[in-house]
């Protein structure tokens, strides 16, 4: 089983968001030795965004900014970042040895054939490319298979189905998984990047490898599952979950990087399963909606699917702080 699975470490990238992308420069480069010890495939290391970059940050302006933290490159792992805003992706120099080896492009529904065009000028530059079509699940049959119909021209490195929300059911995961299984092309990846906020990321991962077996896959995880929300799929759960089946992952070399970086992040910023983010799960909703309008107006659960009710569909799509303040206020009056 493990022979054909790659588990990506998004711990750098996806879990910042619990720091608001603060990330210690010099945490960054222990972490990923860290990540190497245990045996990680492939270690996402930041975001990729066009602009002038701080210290001590997720986000970078430009691939050289990343090279310093993945000096030493150990053989057989690769080193990843991801783009989230099309439109603000940064130039892309030619793949060279000591710098990064896969980018990640992650993109909403109505901008797809723009991350497709992106991802055949980052693939030309040589290299590997995960595309990342976020709320899959709200992708129709026919729209996600002309959606990899046009994938399979470009021959990327692999293809991911995103529960962005954290509410893909197991029927759900099951339909898109055998649609990836029939139409998406033998040589391309497919990837799944869970999150926990219905309790669900571990379960649909079990599931994702059951039905995909044979083929190549990518499975997103981070340590202690910090993320976004409830967070993600847990790095050392499904590690272990691997050896079971043959892998040979050091499980105890994740557990020593939450315990030396991230147990005192957890202490002051927990993340995981909580009642506000299923609620946000249910209504199909940005996580941070819930944060913010707990946060801020200390809204019950009661209140908070009230909220979560008054918004459009499409209002729930994409955070926005005064949706937020309209839908908190008109609970609370």
């Amino acid at each position: 089983m493990p022979d054909n699975i790659k588990l990506l470490d998004c711990t750098l990238r996806d879990g910042m968001y619990i720091t608001d992308f603060h990330t210690d420069d010099a945490v960054k480069r222990p972490v990923i030795k860290a990540l190497e010890t245990a045996g990680i495939d492939i270690i996402e290391c930041g975001f990729l965004k066009r602009g002038k970059s701080e210290a001590n940050s997720a986000v970078y302006g430009s691939l050289d900014e990343l090279k310093p933290f993945i000096e030493c490159k150990k053989p057989n792992v690769m080193y990843a970042a991801i783009v989230m805003e099309i439109d603000n992706a940064p130039d892309f120099p030619v793949r060279t040895s000591n710098g990064l080896d896969c980018i990640r492009i992650a993109f909403f529904k109505n901008d797809a054939d723009a991350a497709i065009e992106l991802a055949k000028r980052v693939k030309e530059k040589g290299y590997d490319v995960l595309v990342q079509p976020m709320r899959t699940s709200d992708y129709s049959d026919t729209e996600i298979r002309e959606l990899i119909g046009k994938i399979n021209t470009i021959k990327p490195f692999g293809m991911a189905v995103v529960d962005s929300n954290g509410n893909m059911l197991p029927n759900e995961l099951t339909n898109l998984a055998n649609i990836y299984r029939e139409c998406l092309e033998p040589s391309i990846c497919a990837g799944f990047h869970f999150h926990n906020n219905s309790q669900l990321a571990f379960a649909n991962a079990i599931s994702a490898i059951d039905i995909m077996q044979g083929r190549e896959l990518v499975i997103d995880c981070s340590i202690f599952g910090m993320g976004r929300g409830a967070g993600n799929l847990p790095t050392e759960l499904i590690a272990g979950y691997l050896n079971k089946g043959g892998a040979d992952y050091d499980v105890n070399a994740v557990f020593d990087t939450y315990d030396k970086y991230f147990a005192e992040t957890f202490k002051i910023t927990p993340w995981g399963y909580s009642l506000k983010h299923l609620l946000s799960a249910n209504y199909n909703a940005n996580p941070y909606f819930a944060t913010f309008m707990s946060d801020k107006y200390n809204l019950n659960t009661n209140e908070l699917s009230r909220a979560f009710a008054s918004m459009t569909v499409t209002e729930r799509m994409s955070f926005n702080p005064a949706v937020a303040e309209k839908a908190a206020r008109s609970v609370k009056q």
